[in-house]
């Protein structure tokens, strides 16, 4: 087999895992809105579980892009940028809404948990089992073993 073949199938190889991936990680943002969605919790609400917590507050943007973009355009064009400030503070609607939530220190999730979410996902109980271990490995890794608070804007 020639390089550039050998290429091409590791690119189509590529190619459809990832729109297996693309496919599941919209799966997963469609069921974390649902979830978030059906959350009993209000602005300045908070939860404290025997495992996990919550709390919505209220907080600043966060478009530090945007803002760099938008400071380089008012130095290009100080007038045009004075009235691109007054539409952006006009169209503001307040503030944002976050949903805060962890496990709490010493809690962790276990196989039961993950599976379920493989199985919302179309996983057998055995394919779950399978992919379970491989999945938290890397899961660990990107959070570095921390039980960190995690935010999420949800308004």
């Amino acid at each position: 087999m020639r390089p550039i073949e050998k290429h091409l199938i590791k690119l189509i190889a590529t190619d459809r895992i990832s729109i297996s991936v693309s496919s599941m990680a919209g799966k997963l943002r469609r069921r974390k809105s649902d979830l978030i969605a059906a959350l009993p919790l209000s602005t300045g609400e908070s939860f404290d579980g025997e495992r996990a917590y919550a709390r919505v507050e209220l907080g600043e943007g966060r478009s530090r892009n945007i803002r760099q973009g938008i400071d380089n355009f008012k130095a290009d064009y100080p007038e045009q940028g004075k009235i691109l400030e007054r539409y952006i503070e006009d169209s503001r609607s307040g503030q944002e809404k976050h949903l805060y939530l962890g496990t709490n220190p010493g809690c962790r999730l276990n196989a039961g948990d993950y599976a379920e979410v493989m199985r919302n996902l179309g996983f057998t109980d055995n394919a779950a089992g399978r992919i379970y271990p491989a999945l938290i490995e890397a899961s660990y890794r990107i959070s570095r073993g921390r039980n960190e608070e995690r935010s999420i804007l949800i308004g």
